[in-house]
């Protein structure tokens, strides 16, 4: 029985690392924003991804498709390693992204170029502590740079964003005063 407890913690604690902490190859193929776009894994099997600790501009605010454009000569049509954290409360994937150093599918260890990182250090987006327990120094630092550099987003006397004042909501839709879920229609398609 001592020995059973053993065993069936040790497969709890893998079964529970290997959903959290997952990395998938995928191919962008349509980029939202600044901060969201859907890869393909296999023909017609899609997902839509989330950076992980990062916040963009919305489409219709300042610098939102700047931002959006950022992400997409980052990604555009490049096979990509996305190390998952979960999910967020809109059912997507929360992921690191990096180029992958090997064939797609194949076990390797994750290059050091974090796409994430590099929209924080080309002032794209913000630095978003989803994880307020352990905060990303890295990151951190990244958007400070940028900040002190006035890059991107940091041009702005009051960039709006993570951060923007709660009179500042974000665009909704006029018919029916909702959120709008669609991605914007002039969002990057990549064939």
């Amino acid at each position: 029985m001592k020995y059973l407890k053993k065993y069936l913690l040790i497969l709890l604690s893998l079964l529970y690392s290997s959903v959290h902490a997952e990395t998938i190859y995928c191919k962008a193929t349509w980029i939202s924003d600044g901060d969201t776009f859907t890869c393909t894994l296999a023909p017609k099997q899609k997902v839509t991804i989330r950076l992980y600790q990062i916040d963009a501009p919305e489409i219709g605010q300042n610098h939102g498709r700047v931002a959006q454009k950022a992400l997409s000569e980052l990604i555009q049509a490049k096979p990509v390693a996305i190390q998952t954290h979960g999910q967020d409360k809109y059912g997507r994937t929360l992921g690191t992204i990096y180029y992958p150093v090997c064939p797609e599918n194949k076990q390797c260890p994750l290059p050091t170029d974090n796409i994430n990182q590099k929209m924080l250090e080309l002032g794209m987006v913000w630095y978003d502590n989803f994880d307020k327990k352990n905060p990303n120094t890295a990151y951190q630092q990244a958007e400070q740079k940028a900040h002190q550099n006035k890059l991107g987003i940091w041009q702005q006397p009051k960039p709006i964003g993570q951060r923007r004042p709660a009179s500042e909501a974000r665009p909704t839709n006029r018919h029916h005063g909702q959120q709008r879920r669609q991605p914007h229609p002039a969002a990057f398609r990549i064939a």
